[in-house]
C-alpha cells in the first residue's frame, strides 16, 4: 500500500482509502503515530470533498429549539398502524448496530436497519438551507406520515409486528417523529467522547458529513449533538430511553433486560445470544455485531492521545 502511494496517477478517492487502510493497518501493529498520520492525511483529503459549516448547525438547533418551545397541538394526531417502531439512533460508531442486533434477536421484533426514509423526509421537506421549512411543516402536521412510511417498509416482507429502525441522525428531529409515531420507542445509543470520536475519525462513511472529518469540526458537533440531545430529553423525559456503550459492556445482562422491559416485552433469551442470530447487518460495524459483546474498543482512544489533541483536551 505505501508502495502504491507513491503513484501518481492516483485519484484523490484512491488515496483516500489508501491512507485510511494504512492508518488501520500501523494501528494493528501498534504503531500509532505512524496510524495517526495516515489517518489525519486520509481525513484532510476526505474532507475536502464537503461543503460544511457548523454554525449552519447551531443555527437550525436554535430554529428546532424554538419551534418546540410550545408542543405541537395532537387534535389531528389519530395516526394508527398496526406496525410498532422503535427507533434507535445516536452519532455513528456510538453503538447503535450492536443494540439493533441485541433488540432485534427477539422473536417478536424485526430490523429494518439503517433505513434513513425519515431523515432524508425531514431533511428534503422540513429543512431548507439550514433553516425549518415553517410553511411545509404547518401544511403538513395534519397529514398520516406514519402511514407513508409503513408503505415504504411493505417491500421488507416483516413477519413482526415490532420492528426496529436505525436512523442515526433521527436525533435532529425527535419531537417530528414523536408527533407523527406517538406510541413509538426511542433508544439513544451514547459513547464515552473520546472512544466515540476516535472511532469516528478512524473510518469512512458511504453518506458522511464535513465534520466527520475533521477533529475540530468533530468536537465541535459533538458538543452541539450533546446539546440537543439534553433539550429532547428535558421534553420527553422518560419517553427516550438513553444507553451507553459501556454501561452495555460492563453489565450486559441487566442492560439488555432493561432495554427490553423499557420495549414492553417479555423477556427472551436470543437477546442474549443475539451474534448467533442469521441476520443481515449492512453497516461498518459488521464485524462487532457478529460477535459477542467485548470490551476491547473501551478506552481505546487512550492510544492515540498524544495525537488527538484537540479531542483530548476538550472532553475531560
Amino acid at each position: 500500500m505505501l508502495n502504491k502511494l507513491k503513484n501518481s496517477n492516483l485519484s484523490n478517492i484512491q488515496k483516500i482509502d489508501l491512507h485510511f487502510s494504512i492508518g488501520k493497518a500501523y494501528e494493528d501493529i501498534k504503531d500509532y503515530a505512524e496510524s495517526f498520520r495516515f489517518y489525519k492525511e486520509g481525513n484532510s483529503l476526505k474532507r475536502e470533498q464537503f461543503k460544511f459549516n457548523i454554525e449552519d448547525k447551531k443555527k437550525l438547533f436554535l430554529e428546532i429549539k424554538k419551534f418546540f418551545k410550545n408542543p405541537i397541538s395532537t387534535k389531528n394526531n389519530q395516526f394508527v398502524s398496526d406496525k410498532e417502531i422503535i427507533f434507535i439512533f445516536g452519532l455513528p460508531r456510538s453503538g447503535t448496530t450492536l443494540v439493533e442486533s441485541i433488540i432485534s434477536s427477539h422473536s417478536k421484533i424485526s430490523a429494518l436497519g439503517e433505513l434513513n426514509y425519515l431523515n432524508k423526509f425531514f431533511n428534503l421537506n422540513f429543512v431548507k438551507n439550514d433553516q425549518l421549512n415553517l410553511n411545509f411543516i404547518e401544511n403538513f402536521l395534519s397529514r398520516d406520515l406514519q402511514s407513508l412510511y409503513i408503505e415504504y417498509i411493505k417491500p421488507f416482507n416483516l413477519n413482526t409486528n415490532i420492528v426496529t429502525d436505525k436512523s442515526l441522525n433521527i436525533y435532529w428531529f425527535i419531537g417530528f417523529v414523536k408527533y407523527f409515531f406517538p406510541k413509538a420507542k426511542f433508544i439513544h445509543c451514547e459513547r464515552n467522547p473520546k472512544d466515540n470520536c476516535l472511532s469516528i475519525f478512524k473510518n469512512l462513511f458511504e453518506d458522511g458529513q464535513g465534520w466527520q472529518y475533521n477533529e475540530k469540526e468533530m468536537v465541535a458537533y459533538y458538543k452541539l449533538y450533546k446539546e440537543i440531545m439534553l433539550f429532547w430529553n428535558s421534553i420527553f423525559k422518560e419517553d427516550i430511553y438513553n444507553i451507553r456503550y459501556e454501561e452495555l459492556v460492563k453489565n450486559t445482562e441487566r442492560e439488555i433486560k432493561s432495554m427490553i422491559n423499557y420495549c414492553e416485552l417479555e423477556w427472551d433469551e436470543n437477546c442474549l445470544n443475539h451474534h448467533k442470530i442469521n441476520k443481515p447487518i449492512k453497516t461498518l460495524s459488521l464485524n462487532q455485531a457478529n460477535k459477542p459483546i467485548y470490551s476491547t474498543s473501551v478506552k481505546s482512544s487512550n492510544n492515540y492521545k498524544n495525537y488527538l489533541k484537540e479531542i483530548f483536551s476538550s472532553f475531560v
